[in-house]
C-alpha cells in the first residue's frame, strides 16, 4: 500500500475499488473488513458508484434496511431484482449487525447462493460485496458461508473528501496528511478536532481514549491477541508488518515505513489510550473501576443490551453498592447512544430475606438521580442462575465472557487469580436469556 502521508485517501480508496471490480469480474465475492469509523461505508459508496458507471445493476442494503425483515421478503427482493439479464452486484453494509438476529443464518445462506450461482447467460452475473468488522468472523453461521468463501480486503484509511479538504485549506497539504497519519486516518477524530495540529493533540488523545473500547470491541479474539503482541514488542523489538492481518487493526496500528523494514507499531494517538488493559489476552485491571468498566464495554462490541449475570450483586453491602454505582457511572461515560445494561442476580437464601420492593428501594437509593439510571435494569433469577454465574452475555455476537466475581469487577477487592475466559455458543446464551425473561423485575 502506498505511503498514506504522500497519497490522498481518495487515491488509496480508488485502488481498492478497482481491486473489488476485478474480483467481481473473476466471479468472486468480496468481504470488506474494517473497524467502525475507518470509512467502510464511504468505501462501499465508491464501489457502488464505480460499478454503476460501468453499467452494473446495483442493489445496496444497509443494516437498517434489513432490520425486522423476514428471510422470505429478502429473497423476494432478490428474485425481483434479478429479472433481466445483466451484471448485478448486491452490496450489504454492516453485514454483521444482521448476523446475530433471527434472520442472520438465512441471510448468509441467501447471499452465499447469490454470490456463487453459475449463470448460464454470458451477459448475466450476480456478485456480492459485504462489509464487516473483524469480530463478525466469530458469529456462528452455516459453513461454508459467504464470510469463509469471500475474498477479504482490509479497508484502507478513507476520509470523506470534505473532511480532508477542510484541513488542507487550513493547514496546507503536508500538515493535513501528517496529522491524519498520526491519528490513523480515523474519521471521527478528524471530524471532532476542528483545528488539529499540536495545540489540539490533547483533545485528540482524549477522544481516542473514549473510542478505544468501541474499536477493541470490534476485534475478534485472534486480532486482539495480535494487537497485544504488537503493543508489548513496541518500541524495543517492533513486529514486522503482516499483510492482511495487521491492516484490519487500523487505526489502532499503523505501518512504520520510515524503518529499514516495514513494522507494525501502535498509532501515535492511541498509544496513551489504555489499549492493553482492554484486550482479552491481558490481565484484568486490578482495583481500577474505570479500567474495569472500559474492559466490560469493550466486550460488549456493538451490542446495546448486554446481560451481566452474577448471583452476588444483590448481596453487596453498602460499601459494595457504592463501588457498583461508581463502576456503572464509568461504564456509561462516553458510551454509545442507546446502550443499556441488564443485570441478573439473586437474593441470598442464607441471609434475612428482603422483599423485592425492599431490594428495589435499596438499588434506587444508590442509583437514584444518576443520568444513567434509566439505562440499567435489574432482575432476580431463580437458584438455577448459579449455573450461569459471573457471565457477560453479548447476544449480538453469540458471545459469553466469564467474568471475575462482581467485587473484583467493580474494583472493591484485589483481582487475585481471577480472570476472564471466552465462551461462544448459542446454547448457554439461550439459557441465560431464558433466566432473564423469567426473572423478577427489581428496577
Amino acid at each position: 500500500m502506498a505511503d498514506p502521508r504522500a497519497v490522498a485517501p481518495a487515491e488509496m480508496a480508488a485502488e481498492v475499488v478497482a481491486a473489488v471490480r476485478d474480483l467481481l469480474f473473476e466471479g468472486q465475492a468480496v468481504n470488506l473488513v474494517g473497524l467502525p469509523g475507518t470509512g467502510r461505508t464511504v468505501l462501499l459508496g465508491l464501489v457502488q458508484a464505480g460499478l454503476q458507471r460501468e453499467g452494473w445493476e446495483v442493489l445496496c442494503w444497509t443494516g437498517a434496511d434489513l432490520g425486522g425483515r423476514s428471510a422470505r421478503e429478502l429473497r423476494q427482493d432478490v428474485v425481483a431484482w434479478c429479472g433481466e439479464p445483466a451484471f448485478r452486484a448486491l452490496l450489504i453494509d454492516d453485514y454483521g449487525t444482521v448476523l446475530g438476529t433471527e434472520v442472520g443464518e438465512r441471510l448468509e445462506m441467501l447471499t452465499d447462493s447469490v454470490a456463487f450461482s453459475d449463470a448460464v447467460d454470458p451477459h448475466e452475473m450476480t456478485r456480492v460485496v459485504i462489509v464487516t468488522t473483524p469480530r463478525d468472523e466469530e458469529i456462528p453461521g452455516p459453513s461454508p458461508g459467504i464470510r469463509e468463501r469471500a475474498h477479504i480486503i482490509a479497508v484502507p484509511p478513507v476520509l470523506s473528501q470534505g473532511a480532508l479538504s477542510a484541513r488542507q485549506s487550513a493547514w496546507g497539504w503536508d500538515a493535513a496528511i501528517n496529522h491524519v497519519a498520526r491519528i490513523g486516518m480515523y474519521g471521527p477524530l478528524v471530524s471532532a478536532v476542528p483545528r488539529g495540529l499540536d495545540q489540539e493533540w490533547g483533545v485528540a488523545r482524549r477522544l481516542a481514549r473514549e473510542a478505544a473500547p468501541i474499536l477493541v470491541g470490534s476485534l475478534s479474539a485472534r486480532h486482539q491477541r495480535r494487537l497485544g503482541e504488537i503493543w508489548h514488542r513496541y518500541p524495543e523489538k517492533p513486529s514486522g508488518w503482516r499483510e492482511g492481518q495487521d491492516e484490519v487493526l487500523r487505526p489502532l496500528v499503523t505501518r512504520d515505513i520510515d524503518s529499514p523494514r516495514a513494522l507494525a507499531v501502535p498509532t501515535p494517538v492511541f498509544r496513551g489510550a489504555g489499549l492493553a488493559s482492554l484486550l482479552i489476552c491481558e490481565p484484568w485491571p486490578d482495583r481500577d473501576f474505570r479500567g474495569s468498566a472500559r474492559r466490560v464495554r469493550a466486550r460488549c462490541g456493538k451490542d446495546l443490551s448486554p446481560l451481566w449475570v452474577d448471583p452476588y450483586l444483590a448481596r453487596l453491602d453498602d460499601g459494595g453498592m457504592a463501588c457498583l454505582t461508581r463502576f456503572l457511572g464509568a461504564f456509561f461515560t462516553g458510551a454509545p447512544v442507546g446502550l443499556s445494561l441488564r443485570i441478573l442476580t439473586e437474593r441470598d437464601p442464607a441471609a434475612v430475606a428482603l422483599t423485592v420492593a425492599e431490594l428495589a428501594q435499596r438499588f434506587d437509593a444508590f442509583f437514584g438521580g444518576r443520568s444513567w439510571q434509566t439505562h440499567v435494569q435489574v432482575r432476580l433469577g431463580s437458584r438455577d442462575v448459579r449455573g450461569h454465574a459471573r457471565y457477560l452475555c453479548v447476544h449480538r455476537h453469540h458471545f459469553m465472557s466469564a467474568l471475575p466475581p462482581c467485587d473484583r469487577v467493580i474494583g472493591r477487592r484485589d483481582i487475585g487469580d481471577d480472570a476472564e475466559s471466552i465462551l461462544v455458543g448459542a446454547g448457554p446464551l439461550s439459557e441465560a436469556e431464558a433466566h432473564w425473561r423469567t426473572g423478577t423485575m427489581v428496577i
